[in-house]
């Protein structure tokens, strides 16, 4: 995305926020003062007369289909918002940082090169040698697509700080993605102390991404792994989980769940439906909806008979629900939000994270779980939620949580809500 770097605004700007540039229909795009992913943070910020830069990583989609649509949205924020700058990562690439970017990865293949591979000198267990399995993937993060992937976002980030005078608090959404790693490491060299890493998904037990060896934080060599000087989690239940795993007390902090503040809304539960609701969640892996429904598909046609279905399928999902016509269901795909009102039972796969939204609104959660994969719920050893895994168990629950009501959001929500983002606000503006 061709735009200039508004050096001025970068250079005085105290809070840098990194954020993806997708998924916009549901943020404020006129004045960026609400967000699918902050929530109405930007909004909190302006009204308390913090000056923010926006750095976006554009990710096409349905809504912004072409980096020309990028710019003009990019353009138009900032037209229309004197206290923040938004410009695209991609908008730091000049001719030095190409030649930067190949001159590492000149560097990283010389030293590859170098070492004499033997796989018996990598782990293993008894005679089965590991390096075999990934060895794909090592020569990929170090010297294939995946590295220089990496060493470009390095050497962005480095230009983008290099132009922070004011060394502003970095604050980015921590989804242990490889140009994390690369921007820590960017925002290190620059001397920028403060990063925040807003732990915005729900965290799962399986989720390796999120846990390190507990070694690794109190590790103070040079070749230690960077990580944010905090970490921002949304729930105490999460917060709970990364400190039984070992991660330093004084570097974690709660904060509100930006992205269920809806939670908080007052919604209106009077309408007039004789025939109870089923919303079907469905996660990104097709086979997995396919096996969801199919189970759903094997209950008594009375039963079934008697339920309103809505089927919320996940934008990246291309399930064809042609096959499962004798359901009957209504495929809507607006935001949680909108259908979780609607339903009085939620029936998700193991892999979708908005069942931990229904969970936390109130309504019956019915979690179907495949006995040849682990159980990656997010809900996982949550007492008031029903496993099942195969038709008899569906078929019991179902009928069971039938005759259920509607829990209280106050008795089930699982997340810190507090429109006026205390936590957030003391966190960003108290110094380190």
């Amino acid at each position: 995305i061709n735009l200039s770097v508004n050096d001025l605004k970068i250079k005085k700007t105290e809070y840098v926020f990194l954020s993806y540039l997708f998924n916009m229909k549901d943020s404020d795009t006129n004045n960026f003062l609400y967000s699918s992913y902050w929530g109405n943070l930007p909004k909190k910020l302006k009204d308390d007369k913090k000056f923010s830069t926006w750095i976006h990583i554009y990710v096409k989609d349905k809504i912004l289909k072409t980096p020309n649509a990028a710019s003009k949205l990019i353009q138009k924020l900032n037209h229309n918002n004197i206290n923040q700058n938004h410009i695209t990562l991609f908008s730091f690439f000049s001719k030095n940082v190409f030649f930067k970017v190949i001159s590492d990865w000149l560097l990283l293949l010389y030293k590859i090169n170098k070492i004499n591979f033997n796989k018996k000198s990598f782990p293993r267990y008894k005679d089965l040698y590991l390096w075999d399995f990934y060895k794909d993937d090592w020569y990929d993060s170090f010297i294939g697509n995946n590295a220089i992937d990496n060493l470009l976002y390095l050497a962005l980030f480095e230009e983008a700080f290099k132009l922070c005078d004011k060394k502003p608090s970095v604050t980015y959404l921590l989804e242990n993605q490889g140009w994390e790693i690369s921007m820590l490491s960017a925002s290190k060299a620059q001397k920028i102390y403060k990063s925040i890493g807003f732990s915005h998904a729900n965290s799962r037990y399986w989720d390796l991404r999120n846990f390190y060896d507990s070694r690794e934080y109190s590790n103070n060599s040079k070749l230690n792994l960077p990580r944010p000087s905090i970490l921002a989690v949304n729930s105490n239940i999460v917060l709970k989980q990364f400190l039984n795993y070992g991660y330093p007390k004084e570097e974690i902090k709660l904060v509100e769940a930006l992205r269920h503040l809806y939670l908080k809304k007052n919604y209106n539960f009077n309408h007039i439906n004789k025939k109870k609701t089923l919303l079907v969640l469905g996660d990104y892996e097709n086979a997995n909806v396919e096996y969801q429904l199919s189970m759903l598909n094997t209950l008594p046609k009375n039963l079934i008979n008697n339920l309103n279905i809505i089927f919320k399928p996940h934008p990246a999902s291309r399930i064809n629900t042609k096959y499962f016509a004798s359901l009957e269901m209504e495929v809507r795909n607006e935001n949680l939000s909108e259908l979780l009102p609607l339903a009085n039972i939620a029936y998700c796969g193991s892999l979708t994270s908005a069942s931990i939204d229904a969970f936390s609104f109130g309504l019956e959660v019915i979690v179907l779980i495949d006995t040849n994969l682990l159980n990656l719920s997010p809900l996982r050893n949550f007492e008031d939620v029903s496993f099942v895994m195969n038709k008899s168990q569906l078929e019991i629950a179902m009928v069971k949580l039938l005759s259920g009501t509607r829990n209280s959001v106050n008795k089930r929500c699982i997340f810190e809500l507090n429109n006026d983002l205390p936590l957030w606000r003391k966190l960003l503006y108290e110094t380190l």
